[in-house]
């Protein structure tokens, strides 16, 4: 798959934070959920540790805007389906052992060619990345040189940052993305640069920043 070409320009000098929802319950460990509306874990107490932001928007998982109206209580929150994790078709919310032990060539497949790998009745790399683009582009449209906060998940933060930077799928899964950590992106002239990746944002009671 040809690498699609680097964003060379556009509006704006403003600024995206793409921050991952925190951690979801333990039932949802070795479990697919995508698209899947998993229970997130309480967040009581939690702050914000990053910039300051002027705009918000999260995808309408539950765990996502629970995070969001966590982090940032009060604050208008606009939600946007296109900012969900990768659709997992018919494999959505099953078993990570027991898919391997059915089919133990399904992650061989994906990992040989992951820009291309499509889950049966579910998305490919590619079509995750189209939408997740529009999603911060739509968000930039009305105020290109504002902070914007955009609660999402870890799949489309990887897809956005390879978009950036040309990235290949297989590359940017060496990009570390944690729970309630974010990825601020700089836009000079539209041209977005990142600054700085899997930044911690919010913090619990008794943690301290790393």
């Amino acid at each position: 798959m040809p690498r699609h070409e680097v964003p060379k320009g556009g509006v704006g000098n403003g600024t995206v934070l793409l921050i991952r929802h925190g951690p979801v319950q333990e039932s949802w460990r070795g479990v697919l959920y995508g698209h899947s509306d998993a229970e997130a874990k309480p967040l009581d107490g939690i702050r914000w540790e990053g910039p300051d932001l002027d705009h918000l928007v999260s995808s309408d998982l539950s765990r996502a805007v629970y995070s969001a109206k966590s982090l940032f209580p009060g604050r208008p929150l606009k939600t946007d389906p296109d900012l969900r994790e990768t659709n997992h078709g018919e494999l959505e919310g099953r078993d990570l052992q027991t898919l391997h032990a059915e089919d133990s060539t399904l992650w061989d497949r994906w990992l040989a060619n992951p820009d291309e790998f499509q889950f049966p009745g579910g998305e490919s790399y590619a079509q995750v990345q189209q939408r997740v683009v529009g999603a911060v582009e739509r968000a930039r449209s009305a105020c290109p040189d504002d902070t914007i906060g955009i609660l999402t998940h870890g799949g489309p933060i990887r897809s956005y940052v390879a978009w950036v930077l040309g990235a290949t799928a297989h590359g940017i899964g060496r990009l570390r993305c944690a729970p309630l950590h974010f990825v601020e992106v700089r836009f000079w002239d539209g041209v977005p640069v990142i600054e700085r990746a899997n930044v911690v944002g919010g913090l619990l009671p008794g943690a301290s920043p790393r």
